[in-house]
Formats: C-alpha cells, structure tokens, sequence
C-alpha cells in the first residue's frame, strides 16, 4: 500500500508506520466501499493467544456483498481472456485483496 498511500514510503522506511486510521463501530454496506483500504485483525490468527496487534493485515476492499467475483487469466495460446466464477460475496461480508502481487503470507 506505499505507493498508493504513502509514497515516501518507498525510501523512508519509518515513514510506513504513519497511518491515519478511522474506526467504524459497525461496519456495513453503507460505511464500507469498494476501494477503500481497511485493517483488520487476520483471520489466520483467530483462536490463537498471540498478540493481535502483530496480525493486522491492511488491504483494499474489491466486492461487496452480493457482487459476484470473477477471476480473469491470459490463455496462452491466443492472448484471450479467462474468465473463472468465483461465486457470489456472501451477505455481511466484503472481499479484501493486497496491493502487492509479490506480497506473501506468514508461513
């Protein structure tokens, strides 16, 4: 998310801590849209005892609820667009995708 929010980011790199965060007390369909960048504690960590505030993932907002998700691929014989249904965002939640293609998660 440097680029996008930060661009000092890039070759400051205390300048990536700094990041005006506003809390929704109820998120919904209403305060939430897509392309806006969200925090939240992960998933991957949920029933463990850790501290959460090492698992905060940041990632921008790419289907709401009820928006219907499709994956597009390149077919390598013929420069074409795949396109893979993914199904449907189920209602009360949204679909987060990372910025960075090279991003990994924790093994």
């Amino acid at each position: 998310m440097a680029p996008a929010l930060n661009k000092a980011g890039l070759e400051d790199r205390d300048a990536l801590e700094k990041l005006v965060v506003r809390t929704i007390p109820r998120p919904s369909s209403r305060t939430v849209l897509v392309g806006d960048v969200v925090a939240f504690n992960s998933p991957l960590t949920l029933g463990t005892s850790s501290d959460t505030n090492e698992f905060i993932m940041v990632r921008r907002v790419a289907a709401m609820e009820g928006d219907e998700m499709v994956a597009a691929s390149s077919s390598d014989s013929e420069e074409q667009q795949v396109e893979e249904h993914l199904g449907e965002v189920p209602k009360g939640h949204c679909w987060v995708l990372a910025d960075n293609e090279d991003l990994k998660p924790p093994e």
